[in-house]
C-alpha cells in the first residue's frame, strides 16, 4: 500500500494526467475507487466521442469489415474465403506503397487453461494511413495452429519494407510459448525488438524481443493509443475494436491489448528514423489516368509524403 501511495503522489505531479489514471485503474484502494474508475472511464471524453462516429458509421453501412478464413493457393498466394464463423476480420487488403506493422497479445499456452476467456489475438496497422486493417483473434490451446493463422496474416500484409511480413511486437508477460515457436519456424525475425528508444523502462533484460507490460510501461503504451485515438478513432471499422475500447478497462480487451503493443512499435520507429535521419520522403500514390487512345488505367507514382491528399 505504502508503494501504491508513493507511485500516485508522483504520478499527480506530471502535467499529463494519463500514467496517474491509468495507475490509478490497476491498483485501487477502496471499492468507491474501483466504481469511480469504471464510470469514468481511462480515455478522455473525445475518444468517446470518436468511436462513436465511427459505430454510427457503421450502423448507417459504412462497414467494409469482411470475415473470413485464410488459406493458401495452389500457387502459394494467400487468399480470403468470405466465412460467418472465420476467425480472420478485415477491412482493406494489402496496398501497394503501405507500411503494414502489428501488435500480438498471446495467451499462456503453457499454462493449459482457457478458463479467462482469452483470445490470442493479433492486429495489423497502415502506418501511413493510419488505418487498423485487419485482426485475428482465436481461443484455442493448440499453439501451432494459431500460429500457422497468424503467421498467414503476417505474411499476407508483407511490405517494401518487410519483405517476409509485417512485424509484430509481442507482449511477452505471456508470450514464451509464441516466441519460441516463431524461433523453430524460423521466424524470429517477424518480432521486433524490444524497445531501445522510448525509456529505460522497456530495456527488459529478460527478452530481446517484445515488450512486458507493467506499471511503468503500461502507461505510456496507453497515452499513444490515446494519442491515436484522438486524431484517428473516427476512422476505426471494426465493431469489436470499438467494443473493446468503450468498455475498457472491463471485460476481456485481446484486441485492445494487441493494439498497444502496435502503437509502442510505431512510437518506436518513429523514434528511431528521427534519430537515423531516414524519415521517408515519398510513397507511392494511386492515380487514375487515360492513355493515349482515352482509355482509363490505373497508374503508380512516387510522391512527396507531405503533398499526399
Amino acid at each position: 500500500t505504502e508503494w501504491i501511495l508513493r507511485r500516485r503522489e508522483q504520478l499527480d505531479k506530471a502535467k499529463d494526467k494519463t500514467p496517474y489514471l491509468t495507475f490509478l485503474r490497476s491498483y485501487p484502494l477502496t471499492i468507491d475507487e474501483l466504481f469511480e474508475i469504471n464510470r469514468m472511464g481511462v480515455f478522455p471524453q473525445q475518444v468517446y466521442d470518436k468511436l462513436t462516429i465511427s459505430q454510427k458509421a457503421i450502423e448507417n453501412g459504412n462497414n467494409p469489415e469482411i470475415q473470413c478464413d485464410l488459406h493458401r493457393d495452389e500457387h502459394g498466394e494467400i487468399r480470403t474465403k468470405q466465412n460467418n464463423k472465420g476467425k480472420f476480420f478485415i477491412i482493406s487488403k494489402p496496398q501497394p506503397g503501405e507500411e503494414y506493422i502489428a501488435g500480438r497479445d498471446p495467451i499462456p499456452y503453457a499454462e493449459n487453461s482457457l478458463d479467462d476467456g482469452s483470445d490470442d489475438a493479433i492486429v495489423i496497422k497502415g502506418r501511413y494511413s493510419n488505418e487498423y486493417v485487419a485482426y485475428y483473434a482465436e481461443r484455442s490451446l493448440d499453439s501451432e495452429y494459431v500460429m500457422d493463422n497468424i503467421l498467414l496474416l503476417q505474411e499476407m500484409y508483407k511490405c517494401n519494407r518487410f519483405p517476409d511480413g509485417a512485424v509484430c511486437m509481442l507482449e511477452m508477460n505471456a508470450g514464451g510459448v509464441a516466441k519460441k515457436i516463431y524461433e523453430t519456424r524460423n521466424k524470429l525475425h517477424l518480432l521486433v525488438n524490444r524497445c531501445t528508444h522510448l525509456g529505460i523502462e522497456y530495456e527488459d533484460k529478460r527478452t530481446k524481443k517484445g515488450w512486458y507490460k507493467n506499471d511503468k510501461t503500461a502507461p505510456r503504451a496507453i497515452k499513444a493509443l490515446i494519442d491515436y485515438l484522438l486524431k484517428y478513432g473516427d476512422k476505426i471499422r471494426f465493431s469489436r475494436m470499438i467494443e473493446e475500447l468503450k468498455r475498457y478497462p472491463q471485460g476481456n480487451n485481446d484486441i485492445l491489448d494487441a493494439m498497444l503493443g502496435t502503437e509502442l512499435l510505431d512510437l518506436e520507429i518513429t523514434e528511431i528514423a528521427k534519430v537515423k535521419y531516414i524519415a521517408p520522403t515519398t510513397r507511392q500514390q494511386r492515380f487514375i489516368t487515360r492513355n493515349g487512345m482515352g482509355q482509363t488505367v490505373e497508374e503508380w507514382r512516387n510522391v512527396p509524403v507531405s503533398k499526399i491528399y
